[in-house]
């Protein structure tokens, strides 16, 4: 006897999407739950469902429009009316081939990629990685820093977000490394430029970042110069509060 329940898929998933109503959209949010990033998952019940945007607009099922001020977390930096090339890419890429592993063949569009990389950055930067999200090339930097080094310690700012995989968010300065991210070994939490409730001695903004540049030489020699792999940093911190790099503090670190 086949004890095995029965599988109960709702007719309206073969409807054309956009044609579910608001109300429809909203009871299947409620019986199925969901996770939101970074926010209780019972919000989903008061984020707007958004049909389509306009430019650096999103449209909502209610025809109200929103200004993207973060280009969805700066992962929509053409906006949202995209250029007829740019759709017409991605659809020719879809019909040839849609995916392929990297370890497994090359296409065109990657060779091409890399070398427009190789063009435009600066010295000898070159042989990029390809990775699909900041959080694991985030990871894929921590991994080649601690091979290629031979050391371990990882050194990044308290206002900070690297990704929320396991060393992303233990390098994670702000409250996300909260949630579970805490037992890896190696993470060094450091100030950077921008403290909340004091501030570096100087009389203008050079010497308070030399101020800035002497706390994190301490904190390097009392850590161990030979035990560090890398400092991993934002050179404009986006979650953190959108900050910009004083002039002279990152050359000050390299």
């Amino acid at each position: 006897e086949d004890n095995e329940p029965e599988i109960k898929v709702d007719p309206k998933h073969f409807d054309p999407v956009g044609t579910w109503s608001d109300e429809y959209i909203k009871n299947s949010m409620m019986e199925n739950p969901f996770m939101l990033t970074w926010a209780p998952g019972a919000a989903r019940m008061n984020v707007p469902v958004m049909t389509h945007g306009e430019g650096p607009y999103l449209v909502d099922t209610l025809g109200k429009r929103y200004l993207d001020w973060t280009s969805q977390a700066v992962c929509a930096n053409l906006g949202h009316s995209l250029p007829p090339a740019v759709v017409e890419a991605a659809a020719r890429q879809m019909s040839s081939i849609p995916f392929v592993y990297g370890g497994c063949g090359i296409t065109e569009v990657r060779v091409r990629l890399n070398q427009l990389i190789s063009e435009i950055m600066p010295g000898d930067l070159m042989a990029a990685v390809f990775p699909s999200s900041g959080a694991e090339a985030n990871e894929a930097a921590i991994m080649i820093a601690r091979r290629y080094t031979g050391k371990h310690k990882v050194f990044s700012w308290y206002r900070s977000y690297h990704g929320a995989t396991g060393n992303a968010a233990s390098a994670t300065g702000d409250f996300r490394r909260w949630y579970g991210n805490e037992t890896n070994a190696g993470f060094v939490k450091c100030f950077n430029p921008f403290p909340l409730f004091f501030k570096y001695a100087g009389d203008d903004e050079a010497e308070k970042v030399q101020q800035a540049l002497n706390m994190l030489e301490e904190q390097i020699l009392n850590e161990g110069p030979d035990t560090i792999a890398c400092i991993l940093m934002e050179s404009v911190v986006g979650a953190g509060g959108v900050l910009v790099m004083p002039p002279g503090y990152m050359q000050g670190i390299r």
